[in-house]
């Protein structure tokens, strides 16, 4: 059996990702559609359990790590029938029996052949044949054990920034950031090994654009480093919005640190304490936190309402958020995802609302007269253990 791994375009208003983590569809051309897991995703994530026994879930598997899904009221003797991707299909891999007892039900898979990261579809089947009956849970887990409490950054400064006029200022800038994003993880007790590079610094200014799969050609890459790229501005499809100015954007859980990157920008003001918040913000995304509270543009782009919120007990949520935001006067343009990737975006918010969870690094918007910078101890543990799967 095969499936396509990606539709060849995939059009998303802008208002659905201005300040959402956008969703990407791996549907095949039965008009079903499949969903992914994230690891130690604490969500509601209510679509998993039909799409489990229906399209499948898929996950991103790192090389050599040991991911275990946890299903919820499955029936004894029901196995996972696993594929997966090379290039732009699905294959059969194998199937996986479950190793507990109970009326949840543990599948641990390991491609101990894999090199490099990988999508992988899991479907639910049934032992007398045909689909499972429909479970109440499905949850990925990492498998493997130890929380590694450091991680290395590099921030790439790519050519002529706004605000930064020479090499002596944009050094300043770099060890002013750092710092502060140092002392951001720091707190939460994990420690950041940082350096930055300058790169073409009299060449002229550097424009990401969001519906564009490619964010920075040139240069090798260190291995087990998270990189961020200061470029001088972010636009979608060439154009730029003057209600919203995008600060940053990262993936929704990167795909591995070897090719998934951070991208800040400098059209906001070249304040690195600010700068430096939302690098961390992007970062957790990066590592695969949700935001505190989800917008409704959050759950659109999740395709899945019950992820009001991160499921963490400790991150108070704001009920009322997505009824405050501004979206729907807004006229728009549309985009395509870049390189079929998952993206969350940072905007600064013009009217934040009063919420619990304001504080928090993962509040959905930019709040200038908030620090916003905190962690609870669940988000904290999240990151060390997802980093355990990243890193090699």
């Amino acid at each position: 059996m095969k499936q396509r791994l990606e539709k060849s375009a995939f059009l998303l208003p802008l208002a659905l990702l201005l300040t959402a983590c956008g969703a990407l569809d791996l549907g095949p051309d039965d008009g079903t559609d499949q969903r992914r897991a994230y690891v130690n995703d604490a969500a509601a994530n209510d679509s998993l359990p039909p799409t489990l026994i229906d399209a499948g879930v898929y996950f991103v598997m790192q090389p050599g790590k040991r991911y275990s899904l946890k299903v919820e009221g499955a029936a004894a003797g029901d196995y996972l029938q696993m594929f997966r991707a090379s290039g732009n299909v699905y294959s059969l891999w194998k199937n996986v029996e479950d190793t507990s007892q109970g009326s949840t039900r543990t599948y641990t898979v390991r491609d101990s052949t894999a090199t490099a990261a990988n999508l992988y579809l899991a479907r639910l089947r049934s032992s007398i044949g045909g689909p499972a009956a429909r479970p109440a849970k499905v949850r990925l887990v990492s498998a493997d054990s130890g929380l590694p409490d450091t991680l290395k950054v590099r921030l790439m400064m790519i050519r002529t920034l706004a605000g930064l006029s020479d090499t002596t200022a944009k050094k300043t800038f770099a060890r002013d950031f750092l710092k502060e994003l140092a002392a951001i993880y720091r707190d939460e007790g994990i420690i950041l090994d940082t350096s930055y590079q300058i790169v073409e610094h009299s060449s002229p200014a550097f424009t990401v654009d969001f519906g564009d799969a490619t964010i920075w050609p040139g240069g090798a890459r260190a291995a087990n480093t998270v990189y961020l790229y200061l470029v001088n501005k972010i636009t979608i499809d060439g154009q730029s919005n003057a209600n919203q100015v995008i600060l940053g954007f990262a993936p929704r859980e990167a795909f591995d640190l070897a090719s998934s990157e951070v991208v800040l920008s400098v059209q906001n003001g070249a304040d690195a304490g600010a700068i430096a918040t939302t690098a961390a913000h992007e970062m957790g995304h990066f590592i695969g936190l949700r935001h505190t509270t989800s917008t409704e543009l959050d759950q659109r782009g999740d395709d899945d309402l019950s992820n009001r919120t991160d499921g963490f007990a400790g991150t108070d949520s704001c009920l009322g958020l997505s009824k405050r935001m501004l979206s729907k006067s807004m006229n728009l343009p549309q985009i395509r995802m870049p390189g079929g990737r998952h993206y969350c975006l940072r905007t600064a918010a013009t009217d934040c609302p009063s919420c619990p969870d304001l504080s928090n690094l993962m509040f959905p918007y930019q709040c200038d007269e908030v620090v916003q910078r905190t962690l609870v101890i669940e988000q904290s543990v999240f990151i060390k253990k997802n980093l355990s799967m990243f890193r090699k």
